[in-house]
């Protein structure tokens, strides 16, 4: 893979907290060489980072995103790495040896986003990817009712199982009772 200078540049851009640039997104020149241009960059997050990908092309590209832990804000990355269903046959057979190649100019990164649906790239699943790497996703399913600890619970030693017993009927009082003789 041959990388230009200017998507160095890029990304090195993004990198830079005192810019507003929060996207880039970079590129084959065309589907038939190894060459990775610069495509664009912007401040406008993922929606315009997302209108750069489509069918016939493969963008690899980085997010930088905030995400506000307690009282304080933390710088994230994500690097993402889109692949067109209409590429032609060659350049998809030729991307696996390029990937460990592209990883590299991203590098580090918090996330990476293989997306393989374009409705995969939002805010939403970019953030909760960070955020499940963070440890500050809630992964909570439901609410359950706690359960009894162990020094709480009764130790139950092996015992017989019992037969439930029947309601013991009780007979009249003798008073109640007349008795019939035959004669």
């Amino acid at each position: 893979v041959v990388v230009k200078d200017e998507v160095a540049a890029g990304i090195a851009d993004v990198r830079n907290d005192a810019t507003p640039t929060n996207w880039v997104a970079c590129g084959y020149e065309s589907p038939d060489t190894p060459v990775v241009v610069f495509y664009g960059s912007g401040a406008s997050g993922v929606p315009e980072f997302r209108d750069m990908l489509k069918d016939d092309n493969v963008v690899y590209g980085m997010v930088r995103k905030i995400e506000q832990i307690d009282d304080s804000e933390a710088v994230k990355f994500c690097y993402i790495r889109w692949v067109g269903d209409n590429i032609p046959r060659m350049q998809r057979a030729k991307l696996p040896t390029h990937a460990g190649d592209m990883a590299q100019y991203f590098a580090p990164a918090h996330v990476t986003l293989d997306a393989p649906d374009l409705v995969e790239v939002n805010d939403d699943e970019i953030m909760k990817r960070i955020m499940i790497a963070s440890g500050t996703y809630e992964h909570t399913l439901a609410v359950q009712p706690p359960r009894p600890s162990k020094q709480e619970q009764p130790r139950q030693l092996h015992q017989p199982a019992t037969r439930p017993q029947a309601k013991a009927q009780t007979a009249p009082p003798v008073e109640d009772v007349v008795i019939f003789e035959d004669k």
